[in-house]
């Protein structure tokens, strides 16, 4: 009995660390849950020792991804409640941007800020209308 038990913890570690992956980003709660089952089933030594193992790995996997992106992500973090305009309307932005050049607000922020440069700012904008003009091509 109490095999079976370990084994299914080590089962749904690698589940956990597997789900974890599949939602990339969002992905650390997962982790964190396939992580700690999958500790615990090895701590048992019994069986599924191999399903714990991948499930620990799986969950490093992500855990070091999420960390990754998340220190990647913190300098946009101030701009995201200004990027709530643009989710809500990109068109209208990017109509603006081609007709005068006119950044949307974040964008501008972040440019003074130091954040993001200039050229990077107008490559960002140039790729989003290019974008949308391809997906408004493939309707």
């Amino acid at each position: 009995m109490e095999e079976n038990g370990s084994k299914g913890l080590s089962v749904a570690a690698l589940i956990f660390g597997i789900l974890g992956i599949l939602c990339c980003c969002m992905g650390f709660p997962f982790a964190i849950i396939g992580l700690i089952l999958a500790i615990i089933a090895l701590a048992k030594r019994k069986a599924g020792k191999g399903l714990a193992v991948a499930g620990i790995i799986t969950s490093l996997i992500i855990l070091i991804v999420s960390t990754i992106v998340g220190i990647m992500m913190a300098p946009a973090i101030p701009y995201f409640g200004e990027m709530g305009e643009f989710i809500h309307d990109p068109q209208a932005a990017i109509t603006e941007y081609e007709e005068d050049g006119t950044y949307p607000a974040w964008i501008e922020h972040m440019i003074d800020d130091g954040v993001i440069t200039e050229e990077d700012a107008e490559n960002a904008m140039n790729q989003m209308v290019q974008s949308f003009k391809n997906a408004s091509q493939a309707q």
